[in-house]
C-alpha cells in the first residue's frame, strides 16, 4: 500500500498519532468522504516527460505544405511550468494541485501517458518544454483594494520556498492580444466591432488618430531669432497634456524658469495648469520650484514631460 501511494505522491497515514497530527497528514478521511493533499513526484514527472518528448517527435521535423510551398517544421512544444503548489500550462492560468483536472493531468504523466486533456487537441502526441520550479510557490495577483491597511515589507525566511506571481513566457503585445479577438460579432441583428474599442481602451486613445501637437514659443525665443545672442540655449520641451489627447511643443530659453513655463502653458491650455504638476516620467521628478531655470532643472536642450493633476494634501 505504501509503495502504491508513493507512486502517486501520497503518504500513508497509518493508525498512530493524535487527532491534531492527523490534520497535517496528506491522507485522511472526513465525515465519510476521503480527501487528501496531492503532491506530485517531481522527479518521476520530469523523467516521464523526457520519454514522452521522444515519443512526441522531439527533434524531428515534418514537411508542412502552405500556399504551394513546402518547408520543414519542428513540432511546437507545450510550455509547462511545475511549481510547489501547482502548474501553469501554455500561458496560464495557474492550476492548483488540489484541482481534480490538475491531479488527473499529472497522474497521466506519472503513469507514462500523454495527458488525456490534450488528446483531442494533439491526437498524435506533443512535446513539452518543462520548467522545474518545484521550490517556488505561485501566488495569484490580487487588486490592491483587497488589501486594506498599510503595506509591510515581508522577507522570505531561509529554507522557505520563494514566491512569484509572474506568468512564465513572453508577454503579448497589444496587437498580438487583439489578433486573438474576433474583429466583429453579430448581436441582435447588428454587427458589433470588437477589436477597435478594446484597442482604444488599451492604448488610452484612438490609435488611428494622430495626437495633436500645439506649438508654444517664448517671446524671448522669437526676439532672439530676429537678433543674435551668444551663449543662450533654446530648449525644446514636449509636454503631454493631462488628458493625454495632445502634446505641447514648447520652445524656451534655458535662462527662463519653471514659472515662465507654467505661464506659457496657461495661455494655450483650456484647463487650469496651476492645478497640475509638471513631472518627468523616468526618472520620476516633480518640477515644483517656479524660480528654478530650465538650465538648473536639467531640461537642456530638450526633455519629455507630463502634466498630472496635483494630489490633494492630507489635512493635518
Amino acid at each position: 500500500m505504501e509503495q502504491f501511494l508513493s507512486d502517486y505522491g501520497l503518504t500513508w497515514v497509518g493508525d498512530e498519532g493524535s487527532h491534531e497530527d492527523s490534520k497535517q497528514e496528506t491522507l485522511h478521511s472526513s465525515e465519510g468522504h476521503s480527501s487528501y493533499s496531492f503532491q506530485p513526484d517531481f522527479d518521476l514527472v520530469l523523467e516521464n516527460l523526457r520519454d514522452l518528448n521522444v515519443l512526441g517527435g522531439e527533434g524531428v521535423s515534418h514537411i508542412e505544405y502552405k500556399k504551394g510551398a513546402a518547408r520543414l517544421r519542428s513540432p511546437e512544444p507545450v510550455p509547462l511550468t511545475l511549481y510547489k503548489n501547482g502548474i501553469i500550462m501554455f500561458q496560464g492560468p495557474f492550476r492548483s494541485y488540489q484541482e481534480p483536472l490538475t491531479q488527473q493531468c499529472l497522474r497521466d504523466i506519472m503513469d507514462g501517458y500523454f495527458p488525456s486533456e490534450l488528446q483531442t487537441r494533439f491526437p498524435d502526441g506533443v512535446t513539452f518544454q518543462v520548467t522545474d520550479m518545484r521550490n517556488v510557490v505561485f501566488r495569484e495577483r490580487r487588486s490592491w483594494d483587497q488589501f486594506p491597511g498599510p503595506g509591510q515589507s515581508i522577507g522570505c525566511a531561509e529554507g522557505n520556498p520563494t514566491e512569484t506571481s509572474e506568468i512564465p513566457g513572453p508577454r503579448l503585445s497589444v496587437q498580438q492580444f487583439l489578433n486573438r479577438l474576433p474583429k466583429s460579432v453579430i448581436q441582435g441583428g447588428r454587427v458589433m466591432d470588437i477589436q477597435a474599442p478594446v484597442r482604444d481602451i488599451l492604448l488610452g486613445h484612438k490609435a488611428d488618430e494622430k495626437m495633436q501637437e500645439i506649438l508654444v514659443e517664448s517671446p524671448l525665443v522669437l526676439s532672439m531669432e530676429k537678433g543674435s545672442q551668444a551663449n543662450v540655449i533654446v530648449c525644446t520641451l514636449r509636454i503631454k497634456s493631462e488628458a493625454g489627447d495632445h502634446t505641447y511643443k514648447v520652445r524656451m530659453l534655458s535662462t527662463e524658469t519653471i514659472g515662465d513655463l507654467r505661464a506659457y502653458l496657461s495661455q494655450h491650455s483650456a484647463s487650469d495648469v496651476s492645478s497640475c504638476d509638471i513631472i518627468s516620467g523616468f526618472p520620476h521628478y516633480v518640477y515644483d520650484n517656479n524660480t528654478c531655470t530650465l538650465q538648473e532643472a536639467g531640461l537642456v536642450p530638450n526633455a519629455l514631460l507630463l502634466l498630472r493633476r496635483k494630489k490633494p494634501k492630507d489635512p493635518e
